[in-house]
């Protein structure tokens, strides 16, 4: 593939910084409302917890398939294609991009990805307070990780829209 015209470079900044942002506002809106700890005896918070962290990582990887379709021109297929996502960003592609992600980043966000999936596929159930914990506590250790590499990525993405003018 071709290195994208410099429109569909500064699309893809404002997008992946939108993303991440997204993503950060998430997580301090949680924080602000739960603290260090979830309320285990409230079910409706724990709903709201749940909604949330799956929207937060839902957000990156909104950010993850931009940079994957603008800088590649496609996304990884199969059963397992959330999971390659993740494991792509961590790939530097020499010519089309560095990596995105350390490997200490995408090991942080595992666990978000399968609770995203268990909650994708959850209905009627009683949410565990003790896993919810983990994985907002989970949440927490990976944002800062992942606020770097996002930063290391848009300046990338500046000094090639900056080769580009």
């Amino acid at each position: 593939m071709s290195t994208p015209d410099r429109a569909s470079l500064l699309r893809l900044r404002q997008d992946v910084e939108r993303d991440s942002g997204a993503a950060e506002a998430l997580l301090s809106a949680l924080e602000a409302r739960a603290g260090d700890a979830l309320p285990a005896d409230d079910p409706v918070f724990l709903g709201y917890a749940a909604v949330t962290l799956h929207q937060l990582y839902t957000a990156l990887e909104t950010a993850f398939e931009r940079i994957c379709l603008t800088l590649e021109g496609s996304l990884p297929a199969g059963a397992d294609s959330h999971q390659a996502l993740l494991r792509d960003m961590t790939r530097d592609l020499d010519t089309m991009r560095p990596r995105v992600l350390r490997d200490e980043t995408a090991s942080a966000l595992r666990p978000l990805l399968r609770f995203r999936h268990f909650v994708r596929r959850a209905y009627a159930i009683d949410w565990d307070a003790e896993r919810l914990q983990e994985v907002y506590a989970q949440a927490r250790r990976a944002s800062p990780l992942v606020g770097a590499d996002m930063a290391d990525f848009l300046a990338f993405l500046d000094e090639l829209i900056a080769e580009l003018a």
